[in-house]
């Protein structure tokens, strides 16, 4: 439901009337100019929670000296019903009445122009402080260390409570009645698999889907060790220096802000909360013709924000330009904690889905060819192709990390939180959607006793396999 005010006024001179009518839609924050005469009225329309502003002015001509001229003007905000297919689009939970511009970030903080030069001014102070850093780690920075329950968005702090199978709270947002919604409750209801206080998700004999490079910002002290000695020797710890990869992150991002922020921030933007437009004109899909395919989408929407929702209240991690203030982010950050990234698990967990269509992964999946040039023969990925953090040969994996690094290049994302979300990804994708060829997870697999390798552990969605089935068929 919208709620919208207008007051207008018009004038005519002989016979002359005017009337017209002004509507502004906006995403997230949205404004709209529109042609109105006597009377104007605003309607606000939004993706997520939304504010629409209209303003309208027009002028009419009447019969012989006739002439009318009127002003309207209306604000609205609308509360309406989510489109499930964008939850990132600006409807928190709740259908908090605070305005918001892209998901869970303050009106205020809404998208302004930097101008990025580097070059220092008169005094010779840099343009962006970047050197200036706060190590969360050292005595006094305890509040520099953990996003706290106060940091979260209003409408999302439900978060950091115990989750609830039966998703009371996030329900209130969405559709209960839509196919993407009952699969994300089946999924909901085996939490004690996938969820990060319940499964295994690391760690020496888990199931490593995050892997250790991408927590070394996190572990203490001592870390396992990743190679053995010149004896041959596995040595079970090594010192870790967690500021040493902090700060490493934080000239990538340096980096990125110098020299690719400009180039990429009009993508980044509208990435903000519509990524998954992105990946549907990347794969050429339309409502019309393939209407299960756009539910599959929704799919892995509804599913991946229970997901990194949960790990991100597991882990608490502060965004990088709260302890590099200079990376200064155009818009943001989201008032959610950093890791992992989930625009990143989004991108690659939808594109592993999609790729869960034949027609589909035949065009746009894992080239498996090993030829530099020629005919490739690409294929459906397997778990171990998202591992580790080399370039994955698939024109839609590669659509997903670009997805995801343009949220380190606008400094709202350590590198890390792209790189545990492509492997947590993986990981729920594997538990969901079993290999056919049985190349899954080598960490869920053990011998049943008669020396066939059988799988440990697996999600059961029955929504979800009728939805990828009926995807499967929209395409040739």
């Amino acid at each position: 439901m919208a709620f919208g005010k207008g007051m207008g006024h018009g004038m005519g001179m002989g016979h002359g009337m005017g009337m017209g009518h002004g509507m502004g839609m906006g995403h997230g924050m949205g404004m709209g100019h529109g042609m109105g005469m006597g009377m104007g009225h605003g309607m606000g329309m939004g993706h997520g929670m939304g504010m629409g502003m209209g303003h309208g002015m027009g002028m009419g001509m009447g019969h012989g000296m006739g002439m009318g001229m009127g002003m309207g003007m209306g604000n609205g905000m609308d509360m309406g019903q989510p489109n499930f297919a964008n939850p990132d689009a600006g409807i928190p939970p709740h259908n908090s009445l605070m305005p918001r511009s892209y998901y869970a970030t303050p009106h205020e903080l809404r998208r302004r122009p930097w101008t990025l030069k580097f070059s220092p001014d008169n005094t010779g102070a840099v343009a962006f402080p970047s050197d200036y850093r706060i190590d969360p780690n050292k005595p006094g920075n305890e509040k520099f260390a953990q996003w706290t329950e106060q940091d979260w968005d209003p409408a999302l702090r439900f978060w950091t409570r115990e989750f609830d199978p039966t998703l009371i709270e996030w329900l209130k947002a969405t559709e209960p009645a839509e196919p993407s919604i009952v699969a994300a409750l089946e999924f909901a209801n085996q939490y004690m698999v996938w969820h990060p206080k319940t499964a295994n998700y690391s760690g020496k004999d888990g199931l490593e889907w995050i892997e250790q490079n991408d927590l070394l910002w996190f572990l203490d002290e001592k870390i396992p060790g990743q190679w053995p000695d010149p004896g041959g020797n596995w040595p079970t710890s090594v010192p870790n220096d967690r500021w040493n990869w902090i700060n490493a992150e934080l000239e990538q991002l340096e980096d990125y802000m110098s020299e690719e922020r400009l180039d990429y921030i009009d993508e980044a933007d509208v990435q903000a909360d519509h990524l998954h437009e992105y990946v549907i004109q990347f794969i050429g899909a339309n409502q019309r013709d393939h209407p299960w395919t756009m539910e599959l989408i929704n799919c892995g929407l509804a599913i991946g924000n229970l997901v990194y929702m949960s790990y991100k209240a597991e882990f608490n991690r502060v965004r990088p330009s709260l302890i590099c203030p200079g990376l200064i982010p155009p818009f943001g950050p989201p008032m959610h904690p950093a890791f992992p990234s989930g625009h990143s698990f989004l991108a690659h967990f939808l594109a592993l889905l999609l790729l869960e269509i034949p027609f589909i992964h035949q065009r746009l999946g894992v080239d498996s060819s090993n030829q530099p040039s020629g005919p490739s023969a690409f294929d459906r990925p397997a778990w171990e192709d998202l591992r580790g953090s080399a370039a994955i040969k698939s024109p839609l994996l590669l659509l997903a990390q670009r997805i995801a690094v343009n949220r380190e290049r606008i400094g709202v994302h350590y590198p890390s939180d792209s790189s545990a979300s492509r492997h947590l990804a993986a990981g729920i994708w594997d538990m969901i959607v079993p290999d056919p060829l049985g190349r899954g997870n080598i960490y869920n697999q053990m011998d049943d006793g008669n020396g066939n390798m059988i799988r440990k552990q697996s999600i059961s969605c029955p929504m979800f396999v009728l939805i990828l089935q009926r995807a499967k068929a929209e395409w040739p």
